[in-house]
């Protein structure tokens, strides 16, 4: 078994869109295990899990990014992990394919799922490659690692994001750096939130640049 840490105590985390199911529960169990926890989401009327700290970020915004990863910085001086679980574009009625969706909503799919990740990695692995084991979980599709019909904007948004994953594995896993992402049975939420909460507390020597679709369960 993959060894996993189960305290948590003076790490820190930052978790992205801590108002979707996945990133609600990660947020919660990674403050149950006494990280502290930021939960971004992007309004300050939403509500987050119980022990985190609510920051304000739309992941499409780089000044939010900067601004976010800058408190943490200057309020812990550290960060320890990186939960992208901000989301757009889930499949919707009537907008089912490249040719009837709306061309605002794929972008808004792309900024979401895919730059977002990527501008949050560039301004916050500075403060995650000061540390030991230091974790990207990266979650993927509800509707499961491979691209079918549907939800274009999504779905190849979202293949994107594996491949960012890929990426950091390359140029950053010889640091130590744990990026991997996290995906379920199709459409099942929970199981993708237990696999990328268990993806957070990866130990040093863990997995690197994979996909799962449960603790030790490889795409």
């Amino acid at each position: 078994m993959t060894e996993t840490q189960d305290a948590l105590t003076g790490q820190v985390a930052l978790v992205t869109g801590a108002t979707t199911d996945v990133g609600r529960a990660v947020a919660a169990g990674l403050a149950a295990r006494e990280a502290t926890v930021y939960a971004a989401t992007e309004s300050m009327s939403d509500d987050v899990p119980e022990g985190c700290e609510h920051v304000l970020l739309d992941v499409t915004q780089e000044g939010d990014v900067e601004a976010v990863v800058d408190g943490i910085y200057a309020e812990t001086e550290r960060l320890d992990v990186l939960v992208n679980a901000a989301e757009f574009g889930r499949p919707d009625e009537g907008r089912d394919t490249v040719v009837t969706e709306d061309a605002t909503r794929l972008d808004r799919a792309l900024a979401t799922n895919v730059r977002g990740p990527m501008v949050l990695a560039k301004h916050a692995l500075p403060l995650l490659l000061q540390q030991r084991a230091p974790r990207v979980v990266n979650v993927g599709s509800a509707l499961g690692p491979a691209v079918g019909s549907g939800a274009p904007g999504y779905q190849v948004s979202k293949a994107g994001l594996e491949a960012f994953t890929a990426y950091l594995d390359a140029e950053y896993g010889s640091r130590g750096l744990l990026a991997n992402t996290a995906y379920g049975p199709e459409g099942d939420d929970e199981r993708v939130a237990e696999t990328a909460l268990w993806l957070a507390r990866l130990a040093g020597g863990g997995p690197m640049g994979e996909a799962f679709v449960g603790p030790d369960e490889r795409v």
